[in-house]
């Protein structure tokens, strides 16, 4: 899994987001990026084999005070209903005033429910990011 972007990004941001890969029991590869009020849900996709799926809005529910605990990620059309087991914790803080970033980034298994398919144990990220650049 690789998360990059050309984009410009705003002065100051802030997104949640979840991303994993790997296949399904039926040997189906799938793969999903999913990210909460950022770049107007265009980066909202499952890809399922050789299916494409664009997906609007979605939220992430994370506790910040006690980041160890679930993640869990939903869409609107309750297409997406997936829970992160966290296995391991990155954290980071920085503030220089002028540039400041804080970010939680637990890593561990997905599962649940993905489209119309049952997913289990994908390997995958999920991250809390507020940052001034």
């Amino acid at each position: 899994m690789l998360d990059d972007t050309h984009g410009l990004l705003p002065r100051e941001a802030q997104w949640t987001w979840g991303m994993a890969g790997g296949t399904l029991e039926d040997g189906t590869s799938v793969g999903f990026n999913l990210s909460e009020d950022w770049n107007e849900t265009r980066e909202n996709v499952v890809w399922l084999g050789d299916e494409i799926h664009t997906l609007d809005d979605v939220h992430v529910e994370c506790s910040p005070e006690r980041p160890g605990r679930p993640w869990h990620l939903c869409s609107e059309d309750g297409s997406i209903d997936l829970t992160l087991s966290v296995e391991g914790l990155r954290r980071h803080e920085t503030n220089f005033h002028v540039v400041a970033s804080q970010y939680l980034q637990p890593l561990g298994y997905w599962h649940g429910r993905l489209i119309d398919r049952e997913a289990h144990d994908l390997f995958g990220v999920a991250e809390d990011h507020e940052a001034r650049w």
